[in-house]
C-alpha cells in the first residue's frame, strides 16, 4: 500500500520547508558572490534549494518525513550535477556577474525556443502530476522514494535547465532574477495553465533575446 499521509496532522508541515528555503535564500544574500569553483559549487547547491523548494512542496507533503528525506536527496542529487556543470562554466570561464552582448542574447533565444519544445512540454507535464507518477510507478522498498526523486530531478531538470541557464545572461548570483524565476517555475507547475504560462515565458524570452541582437 502506497503509505502517503494525507491527514493533516500527519502532513509535513509548510512551515519546514518555508524555513529551509528563508535559510537558502538568507545564504545566498550574505555569501552570494564567493569565489573559487568549491564556493561557486556551494552556492550553486544553495540556489536551487531556494528556488525548487516552492514548487517542489506539492511533493513533498504527499509522503512521509523520511520518504521525503529520500525523495529530496534524489531530487537534489540530479541538480547537483547541473550544479557542478554550471559552477564549472562559471569559474573556467570567468563568469563573475553575466555575460555580454551577443552571448547573452543567445542564452535568451535557446530558453527561449526551448520552452516550446516537445521535451520541455513533456517534462512539464510529468512535473505538474505528482501523485499520478507515485501511484503508476510504485514499488515496495525503501529504494523506491529514492528512485522517485531521481526520476522527478530529471523531469524537473529537462523542464528547467534552459531557464536557469539564463542566470549566465543576468548575473549568476543575480537575487531579483532569481526571485522572478522562482515564481516562474511554480506557475509553470502549479498553475491550472502553467503549460500555456510556459509558452508565454518563452515568447517574452524571445523577444528579450532578438530585441537584444537587433540593437
Amino acid at each position: 500500500m502506497v503509505a502517503i499521509r494525507l491527514e493533516r496532522v500527519e502532513r509535513l508541515t509548510p512551515l519546514v520547508v518555508a524555513a529551509v528555503a528563508a535559510l537558502a535564500w538568507s545564504l545566498l544574500v550574505a555569501y552570494g558572490h564567493a569565489s573559487g569553483f568549491a564556493a561557486s559549487f556551494v552556492m550553486w547547491n544553495v540556489m536551487m534549494v531556494a528556488m525548487m523548494l516552492p514548487s517542489l512542496f506539492p511533493w513533498l507533503v504527499l509522503f512521509e518525513p523520511s520518504q521525503s528525506v529520500r525523495f529530496a536527496f534524489g531530487y537534489f542529487a540530479v541538480w547537483g550535477m547541473y550544479c557542478f556543470a554550471a559552477a564549472a562554466a562559471q569559474h573556467y570561464l570567468r563568469v563573475e556577474h553575466a555575460v555580454s552582448g551577443e552571448a547573452a542574447a543567445g542564452l535568451l533565444v535557446v530558453a527561449g525556443a526551448y520552452q516550446f519544445t516537445p521535451m520541455k512540454q513533456s517534462c512539464l507535464r510529468k512535473c505538474r502530476s505528482p501523485l499520478g507518477h507515485v501511484l503508476t510507478h510504485w514499488r515496495s522498498g525503501r529504494g523506491f522514494w529514492l528512485r522517485v526523486g531521481l526520476g522527478h530531478g530529471m523531469n524537473c531538470l529537462g523542464c528547467c535547465w534552459a531557464l536557469m541557464a539564463v542566470a549566465f545572461a543576468l548575473g549568476v548570483m543575480n537575487l531579483a532574477w532569481m526571485a522572478a524565476l522562482t515564481a516562474l517555475v511554480a506557475a509553470e507547475k502549479m498553475l491550472p495553465q502553467g503549460e500555456l504560462f510556459s509558452r508565454v515565458t518563452g515568447a517574452a524570452l524571445l523577444a528579450c533575446g532578438v530585441g537584444w541582437l537587433t540593437q
